[in-house]
């Protein structure tokens, strides 16, 4: 667990009460877990409901179904997520009075299993398996990187690409096989190839029907594949660019909505996308013309799919479609008998891997992901940077220390930003 037992020196105790140490904002425990559950649930809800709306309308949800069930399904959710911060700063005070002092284990990791335990309890029972895959790649990369930290692993180059296409390799065969994990990996992969020739197109090629007309078929669909996968790229990144500008994109709609549509990033992943599905027929179809056995080419077929990676070299999306990938194989293992399944054991995944990215919040925050940093922060209403990190830097983890470094980083890349947008404006006034 990485900074769990890195140094003798953690074992120290703290004496200090749970309002010098956390709760700094207020004296109450009752009232500092009140308010940042509410502040929680306030920003889960800004997440979820958009994100609610957006699924329904893609599956073509009625407008019953949004009134009687999405509603409540952001009301769940945002209930989860409240719980999971409030009830942190409750198991630090509860477990402050349990044991009558602070230690280690009990000023972070604890707090955070116990809090995720119960918030993971609430949600709905389809969704805990996504969450635990989530959270899992989070806290897979976090363990990575406060190893890589200390010098116990080296990087391997383009390690990054080859377990994406482990991962896609498993995808791919898990999906033609309709073996797939979840709904989700149907979902996503299907909608690439999606669109599809109509059958009346090759009756009106010249000629014969024969090879000719079948290759002419087939580099007709992988046409349609590349262009369309290619603009579902764009659009996805897009819509993603927009969410994160929030409603800051109000304030300059012209500039902001430029910024959106020609952010580089976009190309990239549209080209990722497209080459992800267009190289995974081509592929696919030149192994079937080798007599190449129906498992071994969905395999090499995914596999070789997966350099496309190399257009965004994406370690958080490589991670996770290799969990995602471990999860289809266990799936595969429980359903063959050689493995055994609980019924919590998703709740048991997500609990452990979001106490541990918790402890790494408050002792090692350099090691976070910066993009999940932020959304701790801004769920909690910056109430993270509230913490007596003077105390907490007894533990001798420099926590007070890291925090700068993550501030730093984060003014680094304020300041790029406004630099980005005064080279477009100025852009504009010159065309002008």
């Amino acid at each position: 667990m990485g900074a769990i037992f890195s140094r003798p020196s953690q074992w120290i105790v703290l004496e200090d009460d749970c309002y010098d140490v956390g709760h700094t904002w207020s004296a109450s425990c009752t009232y500092s877990s009140l308010e940042l559950f509410t502040i929680v649930f306030l920003q889960a809800a800004k997440i979820y409901l958009p994100l609610y709306i957006f699924g329904d309308i893609v599956r073509r949800k009625s407008l019953k179904f949004f009134l009687t069930r999405t509603i409540w399904y952001v009301l769940r959710s945002s209930i989860f997520l409240g719980i999971n911060g409030g009830g942190f700063v409750t198991f630090i005070c509860l477990l402050r009075k349990l044991f009558g002092r602070f230690y280690f284990l009990s000023a972070g990791y604890l707090p955070g299993l116990c809090s995720s335990l119960c918030a993971i309890l609430t949600e709905r029972k389809s969704r805990r398996g996504n969450l635990s895959t989530y959270v899992a790649t989070i806290a897979l990369e976090t363990l990575y990187r406060l190893m890589k930290h200390r010098g116990y692993v080296q990087p391997l180059p383009y390690g990054e690409v080859m377990l994406f296409c482990f991962g896609s390799a498993v995808l791919f065969h898990s999906y033609k096989s309709k073996a797939a994990a979840s709904s989700l990996t149907d979902f996503l992969i299907g909608i690439l190839f999606k669109p599809k020739i109509p059958h009346k197109f090759r009756k009106a090629l010249p000629g014969r029907p024969g090879i000719v007309h079948d290759v002419l078929m087939f580099i007709a669909n992988t046409t349609l594949v590349s262009l369309w996968s290619f603009g579902l790229g764009y659009a996805m990144q897009t819509v993603l660019n927009a969410l994160q500008l929030g409603m800051r994109i109000i304030k300059n709609p012209a500039a902001r909505i430029k910024q959106v549509l020609t952010k580089p990033y976009n190309r990239h992943f549209s080209s990722f996308v497209a080459s992800f599905a267009a190289s995974f027929k081509i592929i696919n179809a030149l192994l079937r013309l080798l007599s190449v056995p129906r498992d071994v080419r969905l395999y090499l077929s995914g596999f070789f799919a997966g350099l496309s990676m190399l257009f965004i070299r994406s370690n958080a999306m490589s991670l996770y479609v290799f969990v995602k990938a471990l999860e289809i194989l266990y799936f595969r293992g429980v359903r063959a008998g050689w493995l055994w399944s609980h019924y919590y054991g998703d709740v048991v995944i997500y609990s452990i891997s979001t106490a541990m990215l918790f402890h790494s919040a408050l002792f090692e925050a350099h090691n976070l992901r910066l993009s999940y940093w932020r959304f701790i922060d801004r769920v909690t209403g910056q109430r993270l940077r509230d913490l007596n990190y003077d105390i907490i830097d007894e533990y001798q983890t420099d926590s007070s220390q890291l925090l700068h470094i993550i501030e730093a980083q984060e003014q680094q890349e304020r300041r790029q930003q406004m630099q980005r947008e005064n080279r477009t404006r100025g852009g504009e006034r010159t065309t002008s």
